[in-house]
């Protein structure tokens, strides 16, 4: 069988002596445990609303919350004089009261209606959350690589919760990431600078002549009539006549470099100067003028584009350019060669290669790397302006990679959102039904409200009950306000704690038993609108309400607190009928007092399903709660509620079955033996140890297989029956707490003396064992 829920279907307990401590209360909760052991934790978080699950579609503002506790006492003893608000239905009329419970069954179905529909909206919010949460991871991942390259500028953004509600604002645009890169490294990067535009290949200072190139493609020849120029043309070897000339005529030492005949040097220079005409030699200063042109020209070239290689602009990429840097200088040197073969041989024709058409490539890169750099300061020569620009471009180009992404969920979210409103509308219509029927409510209930009739109601059962201690009386010339009075009209000064507490306990069964004023309109979570009186459903919360209590208060409070207790259970079953009403539905019950404990729980052990007991404990400075439950020991068994306040002797089995050391253990056996056979049977100690010890030794004592005697049982024995005698006495009606388990050994030895003495079925019954 399963414990039914209520209201609070669960508490969590931390901080104080409590480390961690949760249980899962039904309709009516008992909680036994010493003073200091925790208890008053337990009601301060149920008022406080602390660690508390209620029932789905359900807060505490759909309860009036009721605490009997020692702030409570002194919250309205204070001004205990003033008690506008305590109300009564005790004289509803009957009609009446049919009405308003139809009307409480109609409110109570549309309460249910309402809840249901809050558990729709809050699965389809929870629906949102996940799809939202869903749709942000892929987006993360979608955004991962390029929020990691731009680091710097998703400060503040770079978690989902921040990023994606940005990114979703933005206009989506498709930028590349180099070109976000040339503002974010101005607007970011901590080395940034202007850079020094790079030269292009004709930034030389000087001025060339090179109009000596058309004599490259034509020989130079002479055009003289000698006799000596009419052989050297006719062997076509002018040229190397000129080289000898050059080279080696003034080494020749008066013999011909040519034949090696003697040499007329003067007439010889004579004659070889004639062979070469003034136009021979014009052509060939002119091209060695073109050759000195081109060489100054080309190394100029060179050193420029060379040093551009050494700009430090980290945007710059000389790869290709140097490929095509080292292209050009092979070709120069192979035309620089080629000058020098035509200044060499006049005659013979050379063809210089094109070096026009890869300086203009390395000068196409030396523009394109210029507009980056003109670029870059530029931006850094407007870095605010920059900045702005590149977060632009950069958010932009982020919603660009998520558009597909935050179309997809925004219909599905709109899709939800279309479901809630169309819920939302039901609740609407269904709260306004619920507000139509509290209006009805409101309007039969009109006369149940009179505090003369609570005046007159606690002074009656003041005098029903005998007590003579004091009464109460209206204060004279004050409306709705009492005064506390002795000897019938003598206003009291000082009261006892007791006296004090029981007052308060009166105006506390009043509140739970009326329709107490509320401080404030309230509108509960489920559309439940109090104003002016509360008649919300009640939680109900007893601590220790016995305090310093004679026995004569504490009757009667144990009698309210068992109507109390009556009024919740016909939530589930009526048990008297005489006891009207469900407005309690939930009560906790908490103390120390076992007599008050067994006063208002001694019936309520067999109603398993909405009825638990719990034990409160506080050990080594740590408080725990455990429910009193016997686990079914048979399938065909239910578990069963146990309540942990017994009589001495009862008390006493417990012990017995539960203690786990020894020294306790035989103490327990001494003091049951005693009692049992002493006591109530009429043994005397003496007998009782003849019986166990002398005549029935036999039974105590084995024989172990390798012949040994075992005489272990009939020692233990002996310790249990040493001490036993007929001079005192244990069982004096109080009740005790006791818990824990025993070895076995003892268990079967004491067992063994019940059965010698013919007492095995009052063992086996306070055992609870079967036959």
């Amino acid at each position: 069988m399963e414990k039914r829920k209520s209201a609070i279907e669960k508490v969590v307990i931390e901080g104080r002596s409590y480390d961690h401590e949760e249980f899962e209360p039904t309709f009516i909760n008992f909680f036994f445990g010493r003073n200091g052991a925790g208890k008053s934790t337990i009601s301060e978080m149920i008022q406080a609303n602390t660690g508390l699950t209620w029932r789905s579609g359900q807060t505490v503002d759909d309860y009036n919350v009721l605490v009997y506790d020692q702030q409570f006492i002194s919250d309205h003893f204070s001004n205990f004089d003033d008690l506008a608000g305590v109300f009564t239905l005790n004289k509803v009329n009957i009609e009446t009261q049919k009405k308003l419970d139809q009307l409480a069954k109609d409110k109570d179905k549309l309460l249910g209606d309402l809840s249901k529909r809050n558990e729709s909206i809050d699965q389809k919010k929870q629906a949102r959350e996940d799809l939202k949460g869903e749709s942000q991871t892929r987006m993360m991942r979608l955004t991962e690589s390029v929020r990691k390259k731009f680091d710097s500028a998703m400060t503040g953004k770079k978690i989902a919760k921040t990023f994606c509600p940005e990114v979703e604002k933005k206009q989506p645009v498709e930028h590349t990431e180099d070109e976000i890169m040339e503002f974010y490294a101005v607007a970011y990067g901590k080395s940034a600078q202007t850079y020094p535009s790079l030269k292009k290949s004709n930034e030389y200072p000087g001025k060339y002549d090179l109009s000596g190139a058309s004599y490259l493609g034509q020989p130079i020849v002479s055009t003289s009539d000698t006799q000596f120029a009419r052989v050297m043309e006719k062997l076509g070897n002018t040229d190397w006549v000129k080289e000898g000339h050059t080279k080696y005529l003034k080494k020749a030492d008066g013999i011909c470099p040519f034949c090696h005949n003697p040499l007329d040097h003067q007439h010889f220079e004579q004659e070889l100067k004639a062979c070469f005409d003034e136009e021979y030699q014009d052509s060939v200063n002119a091209v060695a003028a073109f050759q000195s042109a081109y060489t100054s020209m080309t190394e100029e070239m060179l050193r420029i584009l060379d040093d551009n290689t050494s700009s430090d602009f980290p945007r710059a990429d000389f790869t290709v350019y140097k490929e095509k840097l080292e292209r050009l200088k092979t070709i120069i040197h192979s035309n620089l060669q080629l000058i020098q073969k035509k200044v060499d041989k006049p005659a013979e024709k050379v063809e210089l290669q094109d070096i026009d058409t890869l300086v203009a490539e390395i000068d196409a890169i030396v523009d394109e790397i210029n507009a980056l750099i003109k670029t870059n300061n530029d931006a850094f020569n407007k870095k605010k302006e920059t900045k702005i620009k590149c977060d632009k471009m950069l958010w932009e180009h982020l919603a660009f990679l998520v558009k597909d992404e935050i179309a997809d969920y925004k219909a599905k979210d709109a899709a939800i959102e279309a479901e809630i409103k169309a819920i939302e509308k039901e609740k609407g219509t269904l709260r306004q039904n619920y507000l139509d029927k509290e209006a009805e409510i409101k309007k039969e209930s009109g006369n149940t409200v009179n505090t003369d009739e609570a005046f007159e109601s606690m002074n009656a059962m003041l005098k029903d009950s005998g007590f003579q201690g004091f009464s109460l009386r209206k204060k004279p010339g004050v409306k709705n306000r009492y005064e506390v009075v002795r000897d019938g009209n003598k206003p009291v000064k000082r009261l006892s704690e007791g006296e004090r507490n029981f007052i308060a306990f009166l105006y506390f069964y009043h509140l739970v038993k009326g329709s107490g004023a509320a401080d404030a309109a309230i509108f509960t979570s489920t559309g439940e609108v109090t104003d002016v009186m509360d008649r919300r459903d009640k939680i109900v919360v007893i601590d220790d309400p016995v305090t310093s209590m004679d026995s004569g208060t504490l009757f009667i409070v144990s009698s309210m607190v068992r109507e109390m207790i009556s009024v919740c259970h016909n939530n589930i079953e009526v048990l008297h009928p005489d006891i009207t009403g469900s407005y309690i539905k939930q009560i906790f019950i908490l103390t120390h007092n076992a007599y008050f404990h067994r006063e208002v729980a001694y019936n309520m052990v067999e109603y398993y399903d909405c009825v638990t007991f719990y034990m409160v404990r506080k050990t080594d400075n740590h408080s725990s709660i455990t429910p009193c439950i016997e686990k079914a020991k048979e399938l065909s068994e239910d578990d069963k509620n146990v309540n942990p306040v017994q009589n001495a002797y009862t008390a006493l089995w417990t012990e017995y079955q539960e203690l786990t050391s020894s020294i306790p253990l035989l103490n327990v056996i001494r003091r049951i033996l005693q009692y049992y056979f002493l006591e109530l049977c009429g043994y005397q100690g003496s007998n009782i140890r003849d019986i166990i010890l002398k005549k029935n030794k036999s039974e105590f004592i084995k024989k172990r297989a390798d012949g040994t005697i075992d005489d272990t049982d009939y020692h233990l024995a002996s310790s249990m029956l040493s001490y036993i005698d007929n001079e005192c006495s244990f069982i004096d009606g109080f009740n005790l707490v006791q818990e824990a388990v025993d070895p076995e050994q003892y268990r079967k030895v004491m067992k063994k003396i019940f059965e010698k003495l013919e007492q095995s079925q009052h063992y086996r019954m306070m055992t609870h064992e079967k036959d």
